[in-house]
């Protein structure tokens, strides 16, 4: 195999650190690898944290709630 790419389904407003653990999870697996994701859980509770406020200023100013999808495991069942 000369490459391989991974992609992770993100909403398109912020980085998306919870997309970048779920492709990360994924490869792990492939290569059956262990790794401490501590930091990346860190990020996933600021890019939360970021949506929500994002979604709150939206409602504010009369936007309403904001359709901010999330990436799902299902999306990955044909890698194995």
């Amino acid at each position: 195999m000369k490459g391989i790419c991974l992609l992770g389904e993100t909403s398109g407003y912020v980085v998306d650190a919870k997309a970048s653990k779920a492709v990360l999870q994924a490869l792990l697996q492939i290569l059956d690898i262990k790794l401490d994701m501590t930091e990346l859980d860190k990020k996933i509770e600021d890019t939360e944290k970021i949506i929500k406020s994002i979604e709150s200023q939206a409602s504010r100013e009369g936007y309403g709630q904001m359709a901010m999808p999330q990436p799902s495991s299902k999306n990955l069942e044909y890698i194995s």
